[in-house]
């Protein structure tokens, strides 16, 4: 329906298949009306008409073809007008030049998908921490029951925080890709793994190591201030990502409390008799399990962006596809 592309259509007639170079936005959720027009991607347009000396079969081909493509764009139309339609029922001013983003901060409205995107980052976020950080008030406990040494114990955390670089690396193009909702509950899931599995597994130096470089590397801070960035304005974006990152980070703190003076305590208390060994191992459960029912929430009552989430945009033809690789590639030359 843009007036760039029905005028593309008119130069197609020559050919039955001709390439052109079709500008996008840059600004990939603006409405058609407010975009501004950067550079341009390759697109195949389709002539209405054969060309003389195609025959009758082909020519009822190409209309049945064009029939056929008609359907299909009169479908993405209405799919990217549902889309826009949303904004009408959002409680959050917003900016819809500027990708639908909100343009301030309530910070006791749980309203979607604003506010919604702005508590599942800080609480992902938390959790993810929550999860990471629940082995450390164990620590003493694990060192007796596998005869670690304080060295042992230096070398594990040690290869925990080293966990996190390469992901924070990997985890900005896959947000680029399918969208901070599905890259970050996806992280803080794939967290309960190597949590769980330390109880279940390590029996010496080498398996916790293992499960606390996993463990690690189970690292939520690129997806939660990715996801903020496409829900608010840079006015605003900046005090959010403080907020998130602040109120994430006290998982790592709470954790200490919640894991090591109330989990451990009543497990050993009521569930082993006593025995340490057994009481850490089932403690670390608590955390997997929590960040399981945060992960499933937020992945089905949260939102990538704005306008909903990045396949759905994607489809309607409001964002462009691009690759995980492509774009770790392009932050990469760009230097």
């Amino acid at each position: 329906s843009d007036p760039e592309l029905k005028s593309l259509g008119k130069a197609a007639k020559s050919s039955s298949y001709q390439t052109f170079q079709i500008p996008h936005s840059t600004n990939l959720l603006a409405p058609v009306n407010s975009r501004q027009h950067g550079e341009g991607t390759i697109g195949i347009l389709r002539s209405k008409s054969p060309t003389n000396d195609q025959g009758d079969d082909r020519l009822h081909q190409n209309d049945e073809t064009d029939e056929s493509l008609h359907n299909e764009y009169d479908i993405l139309d209405e799919e990217k007008e549902d889309l826009l339609a949303q904004a009408n029922n959002f409680q959050l001013p917003f900016d819809s030049d500027r990708g639908f983003r909100g343009t301030e901060l309530h910070f006791w409205s749980y309203a979607r998908p604003h506010m919604r995107a702005f508590h599942a980052s800080w609480i992902c976020y938390f959790t993810s921490f929550f999860v990471q950080f629940s082995q450390a008030p164990l620590l003493p406990e694990i060192q007796d029951s596998l005869a670690l040494s304080k060295s042992d114990i230096w070398w594990t955390n040690l290869w925990m925080m080293l966990g996190g670089v390469p992901m924070r690396f990997l985890l900005g193009p896959l947000c680029d890709k399918y969208g901070a909702r599905s890259t970050m509950t996806v992280v803080v899931a794939l967290a309960a793994i190597p949590a769980a599995l330390t109880g279940l597994v390590a029996t010496d130096l080498t398996t916790l190591t293992v499960m606390r470089l996993l463990l690690g590397a189970m690292d939520s801070f690129v997806p939660g201030q990715y996801w903020i960035t496409c829900m608010f304005v840079r006015e605003v974006g900046g005090t959010a990502m403080a907020i998130t990152g602040g109120l994430g980070a006290v998982g790592s703190g709470v954790t200490q409390l919640v894991t090591g003076s109330v989990i451990f305590p009543l497990v050993r208390t009521y569930l082993t008799d006593g025995e340490s060994d057994m009481a850490w191992r089932l403690s670390l459960l608590v955390p997997a399990v929590v960040a399981l029912v945060v992960a499933w929430y937020f992945y089905v009552y949260s939102d990538d962006c704005p306008l909903g989430n990045y396949q759905q945009v994607k489809k309607a033809g409001l964002m462009i596809e691009r690759s995980a690789m492509d774009s770790f590639r392009q932050g990469a030359y760009n230097m």
